[in-house]
């Protein structure tokens, strides 16, 4: 009897967005296709720059994480093609 054997493999992406002013943050946008995981302003503690003239201000601010997880389908060994036969 042929059988199918599939040994998946899920992997888990994490990104931060951009550092802005934590009132703005809230704003933030995920890529398409990733989830936010962080509410509200999201996390505190980066620093982004403001340019004021001559003059660049380093300023504390805010940002959210994003996750997204794939699936790459793989044959589990011994077993092959695209639908992971082996005898």
């Amino acid at each position: 009897k042929v059988k199918s054997m599939r040994c998946d493999v899920k992997t888990m992406f994490t990104l931060n967005t951009a550092c802005t002013t934590c009132a703005a943050a809230s704003k933030m946008f995920c890529p398409r296709g990733w989830s936010k995981t962080t509410q509200g302003a999201g996390v505190r503690g980066c620093r982004y720059t403001v340019k004021l003239g001559e003059n660049t201000l380093s300023q504390p601010g805010c940002y959210h994480i994003c996750k997204k997880e794939i699936e790459e389908k793989k044959c589990c060994p011994g077993f092959w093609g695209t639908e992971c036969y082996g005898k």
